[in-house]
């Protein structure tokens, strides 16, 4: 069923935007994006042109956004240089539409904070250190919503992303572990390697590198938790493509199915974002369910972290001000869509708005991945 959400969108958004500067990055403005950070503030947005840049290092919030997804790229002249997040307590990290791209020991090194990543790539090599990856998230809380995350075919082994003591939430994103081509000289790697973390996905694929001695699975958790929903998970060899300490799945494919591998079923919301926020167009969110059942939405201009144990059993992600969007109603096969129409007004550009549905007949009520990210 699609549902217009409308209620007190407007005012929310409107309410409380500071001042905030915007820094070119490209023909017309900054050489690099390391030369726009130099000179921004917290809160500030980076608007990066088509090209190709050096790494950088942000160690406060701001947005760095690519003007044209698919085409801003950000790969290390020589060696191997890393870019480096860190988002002090209460700012947040936003990276959007930017492809990484790293040989030798590059990668993109996550060291604190909240950090989302939305329509980014992020190849790296295949290293010989098992203790990095393209991706490393380390006591920092991650969303990422569209994004894919591999190793390159080179010598060595290396999983896609690995995250310690993070929380980390994904939507309709990719993970492949390296080798993608078989080769003797390669070791295979789990797509995710995660400890002491809780990692929260929907709609995403873990996929094992395609040689090695196996068996490896696609996903192996150390501690913490795990919930995946509408998602795809292969590992190598004849094992079980998830070892998780604590995981929960729903609708979910496991490769290969070995009839002694099992994970343990519930019922979980999943959602789906086809789309990113556009000024002035309609916003859809696409959630799943069990047949015929509900999803409340509450929508929210910040992000933070709060556990309710017995009440929630997964993070809520909104950041205060929630406002209740209302309910839509699942059909026969557990699908609802909630249409969200975002008003039109260049003072919107940059701005996060952020989405969160619920769903359960009995305590612990069940949360989805948050959604939603920047309005272009």
């Amino acid at each position: 069923m699609r549902t217009s959400l409308i209620a007190c969108l407007l005012p929310a958004i409107a309410v409380g935007i500071p001042a905030q500067a915007t820094h070119l990055v490209g023909p017309g403005g900054y050489a690099q994006v390391s030369d726009a950070l130099a000179v921004a503030a917290p809160g500030d947005f980076l608007h990066v042109s088509p090209g190709t840049y050096a790494p950088f290092a942000v160690t406060f919030g701001c947005t760095i956004r690519g003007l044209v997804p698919g085409a801003v790229h950000v790969q290390e002249p020589s060696g191997g240089a890393s870019v480096t997040v860190t988002a002090p307590q209460g700012q947040v990290v936003h990276l959007a539409a930017l492809d990484f791209s790293f040989s030798a020991a590059g990668h993109v090194a996550i060291q604190g904070g909240r950090v989302t990543l939305d329509q980014c790539t992020v190849l790296g090599a295949a290293s010989i250190d098992p203790a990095t990856a393209p991706l490393t998230a380390t006591n920092a809380d991650v969303h990422l919503q569209g994004c894919a995350v591999s190793c390159s075919n080179q010598f060595g082994f290396s999983v896609a992303m690995r995250a310690t003591n993070a929380r980390i939430t994904a939507i309709d994103s990719q993970f492949y572990g390296s080798p993608l081509v078989p080769s003797f000289y390669y070791v295979c790697s789990p797509a995710v390697e995660a400890t002491g973390t809780t990692l929260h996905a929907s709609g995403c694929r873990f996929h094992a590198g395609v040689f090695g001695v196996g068996p490896v699975p696609g996903l192996h958790a150390n501690g913490g938790r795990a919930w995946l929903c509408d998602s795809t998970v292969v590992g190598w060899g004849q094992g079980c493509p998830i070892e998780a300490t604590t995981v929960l799945v729903d609708r979910c494919s496991l490769l290969p199915a070995a009839p002694s591998c099992t994970a343990p079923s519930g019922s979980l919301l999943g959602v789906s974002r086809p789309q990113p926020l556009q000024n002035g167009a309609g916003f859809s969110l696409t959630y799943t369910t069990v047949p015929n059942g509900y999803a409340a939405v509450f929508a929210s201009l910040r992000l933070a972290s709060l556990d309710i144990p017995g009440l929630h059993a997964q993070t809520q992600w909104l950041g205060g001000g929630d406002i209740n969007l209302g309910i839509v109603l699942a059909d026969a096969t557990g699908q609802a869509t909630a249409t969200v129409p975002i008003p039109t007004g260049a003072w919107l550009v940059d701005q996060a708005l952020w989405f969160q549905g619920v769903t359960g007949f009995s305590l612990p009520l069940q949360l989805s991945p948050v959604a939603g990210g920047l309005i272009r």
